[in-house]
């Protein structure tokens, strides 16, 4: 599983982004996974709210932004500089639970969001990937 986690961390805040940026544009063409078992859970009411928002754009679009900037730096700049990643990430969550505390909901799709973007920095700032974006170990076997 090692070697595919940068993908499948990818794949999932890339589905989650795009869910949460449906809901702001379209909120009836994508429901909230789990809301139907409990109140507490609902995204509209958690990306619609003042906070679901950073300098005018939806949280969404700044996950997006951040796994773009992480990839990139991955690919131009190499492994040991994607610990410069990992505050950003941390911020970045730290401001969305916030926003889910403060409206009183959890957004499902954002969860997800969040929990791939604090493993893709944690496991970039391990060191575990090459210049290319491509994972090893320090024996240089895939990992």
């Amino acid at each position: 599983m090692g070697r595919y986690l940068p993908l499948a961390c990818t794949v999932v805040i890339i589905g989650a982004s795009v869910a949460t940026l449906l809901l702001v544009i379209h909120p009836h063409v994508i429901g909230c996974p789990g809301s139907a078992a409990t109140t507490v859970i609902d995204c509209r009411a958690v990306v619609t709210s003042p906070g679901g928002h950073l300098l005018g754009m939806p949280l969404g679009f700044w996950a997006l932004v951040w796994l773009a900037a992480f990839w990139l730096l991955a690919l131009v700049a190499g492994a040991k500089q994607l610990w410069f990643m990992t505050p950003w990430a941390v911020l970045g969550v730290a401001y969305a639970i916030g926003t889910e505390l403060r409206v009183g909901h959890i957004c499902a799709w954002c969860s997800l969001d969040q929990l791939a973007i604090l493993t893709l920095a944690v496991w970039g700032a391990s060191g575990r990937m090459t210049r290319r974006g491509t994972p090893h170990d320090e024996s240089g076997a895939l990992g």
